[in-house]
């Protein structure tokens, strides 16, 4: 099921409905929605009746972003390339929210090196996104929810990603340091060009990118 399509409810049952907001569901990715209506059925199989949802906090400040709040310190030929790219045209430009933009890279991220592979030498969908992740500025709860996603390592990646390019350098310690030992493996290169890793080496490999990187 295409859970973004399913509106105020779908054959597979009604989404979670916003306490907070009578009448409203709760504004999810598409990811999140698919594993709670998964959950409601098994629950209903066996008789036990859901939880009450409970309404997600409101939206924080976002969290600020350290050196070029334009650029988000990318390279600028990555910047240059992604404004003339077609996908950011069509498509990652006009993503509205974090929440859309989860669901975008659980959708279309299959690695997370800066550029495509073979003969298509733009720059990744997941830096088009990263780039657009900047623009929307999330808060730290969004922040801490992507990195703690149990949908796609890639949402996680990008998340990672995020905070290596626009943290101050000296809170990344912070953000990072209960993943050190995470065990969840998956490839950051493009199939059949990498190997794979731990989301715990590819977040040591960040700060040690960021420790050993020129002033």
């Amino acid at each position: 099921m295409d859970a973004g399509k399913g509106g105020e409810g779908s054959a597979e049952g009604p989404l979670p409905r916003n306490p907070a907001v009578p009448g409203k569901p709760f504004i999810i990715s598409r990811s999140a929605l698919t594993r709670i209506i998964r959950l409601q059925k098994e629950q209903a199989a066996l008789g036990v009746a859901p939880p009450p949802p409970v309404a997600p906090p409101p939206r924080e400040g976002g969290m600020d972003q350290y050196g070029n709040t334009t650029t988000f310190n990318l390279e600028t030929v990555i910047v240059s390339n992604i404004k003339r790219s077609d996908y950011w045209e069509r498509r990652a430009s006009k993503i509205g929210d974090v929440m859309e933009l989860i669901d975008e890279v659980y959708e279309a991220v299959d690695h997370v090196e800066p550029w495509m592979s073979g003969n298509a030498r733009g720059v990744s969908t997941a830096f088009n996104l990263i780039f657009r992740l900047g623009q929307l500025k999330p808060d730290p709860r969004e922040i801490r929810m992507m990195l703690d996603h149990r949908d796609s390592p890639y949402i996680r990646a990008v998340g990672f990603l995020y905070l290596r390019y626009v943290c101050d350098p000296r809170k990344l310690w912070g953000w990072f340091k209960q993943y050190m030992h995470d065990e969840e493996e998956f490839s950051p290169s493009p199939s059949g060009l990498g190997h794979t890793i731990t989301m715990g080496e590819f977040a040591r490999d960040i700060l040690l990118d960021q420790v050993c990187a020129p002033a």
